[in-house]
Parts: structure tokens; C-alpha cells; sequence
């Protein structure tokens, strides 16, 4: 009991210090934070991912379109075909910067991501014959 009325200033004073000062609830607003963050950049990252899938369904209607028309050449179409090439290697940029941003918030390593969305130039001037 004699080490027990000891232990209580002691004890009292480290309580009053730590909490005190506010060090545990800075503590706990650092993790709201880290978490406030981190669903920002996940927001982020869905929009990123949509505007890949629109910029890629755009580039394969072009891709289409410039197949139907073998052997004319719009130069027109090409550059919105190389455009569209352009913005979707930016948003890609854009996704692998975001996942290094969470990765380092969650403390793991980055995730790679293996986008393969720009389908190939369609064969031009092909022909089935029989044989």
C-alpha cells in the first residue's frame, strides 16, 4: 500500500503530461488525417480510372473508324488517334502517382499497375480468299 501512495504522484504527473499537452489527441488527429487523405486520393484514383475507360472506348472508336476507310488518309483522325494515345499514357502517369502517394500513407510498397487498354491498330487491307 506504502508503494502504491508512491506511484500515484508519479503516475499523475506522466498522465497529466501526456494528456495534457495534448500529445495522444494530436496523435489521433494525425490518423483522422492520414485517413482523411487517403480517401481523397482513392476519389482520385476512381476518376482517374473513368477517364482511362472514356479516353480508351474513345481511342478504339477511332481506331474503328480510321480501319473503315482503307487506303484513305485523314489526317485529322490520325492526329485525334495520336491525341487520344497521348492523354491516355498521361492518365496512366497520373494513376502510378497516385498509388505511390497511397502506398506511402498505408506504409506498403507501390502497387504496379499493368495497363494494357490501347488495343492495336487494326489489320488494314485484309482479304479472305478461298483456296
Amino acid at each position: 500500500m506504502q508503494q502504491l501512495k508512491k506511484l500515484v504522484p508519479g503516475t499523475t504527473f506522466l498522465l497529466g503530461i501526456l494528456l495534457g499537452s495534448g500529445s495522444v489527441w494530436q496523435w489521433e488527429k494525425h490518423k483522422l488525417d492520414v485517413v482523411s487523405e487517403t480517401a481523397a486520393l482513392r476519389q482520385q484514383e476512381i476518376e482517374q480510372y473513368t477517364k482511362l475507360v472514356d479516353l480508351n472506348n474513345e481511342y478504339t472508336r477511332a481506331q474503328v473508324e480510321n480501319a473503315q476507310r482503307p487506303g484513305s488518309y485523314n489526317p485529322a483522325l490520325k492526329n485525334r488517334i495520336a491525341g487520344l494515345a497521348m492523354q491516355i499514357a498521361f492518365v496512366a502517369e497520373n494513376l502510378a502517382a497516385l498509388e505511390s502517394q497511397l502506398a506511402q500513407l498505408e506504409g506498403r510498397e507501390p502497387r504496379k499497375l499493368k495497363l494494357q487498354l490501347v488495343p492495336p491498330n487494326p489489320p488494314i487491307n485484309m482479304k479472305v480468299e478461298p483456296q
